[in-house]
């Protein structure tokens, strides 16, 4: 960023300075859902809605509002927002990546069926490619995770190579091992669940450290 404003600030002499370099964005979406219509954010609209009873005051009717809304049009917030995205960077010239959760269901798993991911999918791939959002329970899990990573290739087709993990659920130790083992060439993961900077470091693509071959991992 700092570059960035050197070369707006001098203009058609920001080639004579020396550490003023052209700036790469890459973007990404996890579809961690894309209705709003499932069990698990509809329970947290009602209890939104109710919470406030229980110090004597007035429930909160917006919650109560996007329930209905959600039954009604599921796809608003979610998948329409999703295209919105999409939409505006294809406008500037960005095609970004989708990494697509789905496998297991639940709170902490994939709210969305497959048959609905498959479904939206479709709209997405022309204009996205497609990674996976490594699921809760796949971790040093081999079965699980092939199975996730086997299903998406039966919704997209595609067999992806990119991927994030959800919640950003990782070991720093093993994990980018055990990703490479799955087929796995580019990942997303390393980062703070719980606050916002770079935990390598490092904002730029790098190979991380593999303690088994005492060198960079492949």
């Amino acid at each position: 960023l700092v570059d960035q404003c050197l070369q707006q600030a001098c203009g058609d002499d920001a080639s004579g300075v020396p550490f003023a370099k052209p700036v790469s964005v890459c973007l990404s979406h996890d579809l961690d859902q894309l209705r709003g219509d499932d069990f698990w954010t509809q329970a947290a609209r009602l209890r939104r809605f109710l919470l406030p009873i229980r110090h004597f005051r007035v429930p909160n009717f917006p919650a109560l509002r996007h329930i209905f809304f959600n039954l009604l049009k599921p796809r608003r917030y979610f998948m329409d927002d999703l295209l919105a995205m999409i939409s505006a960077e294809k406008a500037r010239g960005f095609r970004s990546i989708c990494y697509v959760l789905c496998g297991k269901r639940g709170r902490f798993g994939a709210r969305t069926p497959s048959r609905m991911i498959g479904r939206y999918l479709q709209e997405i791939t022309p204009d996205c490619d497609i990674g996976i959002h490594y699921n809760h329970g796949t971790l040093d899990d081999a079965g699980s995770f092939n199975r996730q990573r086997l299903q998406i290739e039966t919704l997209a087709p595609i067999l992806p190579v990119a991927g994030r993990a959800h919640y950003l659920q990782m070991d720093s130790q093993t994990s980018f091992q055990f990703w490479e083992s799955q087929g796995i060439k580019i990942d997303e993961s390393l980062g703070y669940p719980d606050a916002v900077g770079y935990r390598a470091g490092i904002a730029g693509p790098f190979r991380p450290f593999d303690r088994t071959k005492e060198g960079e991992t492949s």
